[in-house]
């Protein structure tokens, strides 16, 4: 991504349209993801694919954005694991409660509610949002388009993410028969 947006500012490109697909990860690829962007590009819009949750929904904090009218969002407090001694442990807690901290304030910002309603949102654990809920809750800017094939990549990403009713997105079967397993595995 940074040799693609060094060329980019190589070329004097000012504005930016980035696709964001994401099951989330790490809070500090997505912070350092945020810095190249702020420091390349003075417009950034950003547009969501079937699914952006976790470390991926910072990004809409940050910017415009637009999505599916299927786009599926899902917020949570940020989360970490520790190891080492007590004074490991304590430091680490106390970085993991600066990035929640963080993520809190970000969302609060962008959805224009108290950081104690954020905590409201995810004191549950996950938040799931179809892209109508986002837009209501000001996560999201725009609802662009109609409804666009999930694929099968999309599809397993809700599963494993958990999203609530992810039966809804399962691809048709594109296929002229079924495959018979058994009779694959007597071949």
């Amino acid at each position: 991504l940074e040799k693609k947006i060094k060329e980019f500012k190589s070329k004097n490109i000012t504005e930016a349209e980035v696709r964001i697909h994401t099951k989330g990860g790490d809070v500090f690829e997505a912070t350092e993801i945020h810095n190249l962007l702020e420091d390349a590009f003075d417009t950034i819009k950003i547009k969501a694919g079937a699914l952006v949750a976790s470390a991926g929904t910072y990004f809409l904090t940050k910017y415009k954005s637009s999505a599916k009218p299927n786009s599926m969002f899902m917020i949570h407090k940020p989360s970490g694991g520790v190891h080492g001694n007590e004074d490991d442990v304590e430091s680490r807690l106390t970085l993991l409660k600066q990035i929640t901290n963080d993520y809190r304030a970000s969302y609060a910002d962008k959805m224009g509610i108290t950081e104690e309603a954020v905590n409201t949102l995810w004191d549950k654990g996950d938040h799931w949002m179809t892209a109508q809920q986002a837009l209501k809750a000001g996560l999201i800017d725009s609802i662009e388009g109609k409804k666009t094939a999930i694929s099968p990549e999309a599809y397993l990403d809700l599963v494993a993410c958990g999203a609530p009713n992810a039966e809804h997105y399962k691809p048709k079967n594109t296929n002229k028969r079924d495959m018979n397993i058994e009779l694959l595995a007597a071949q």
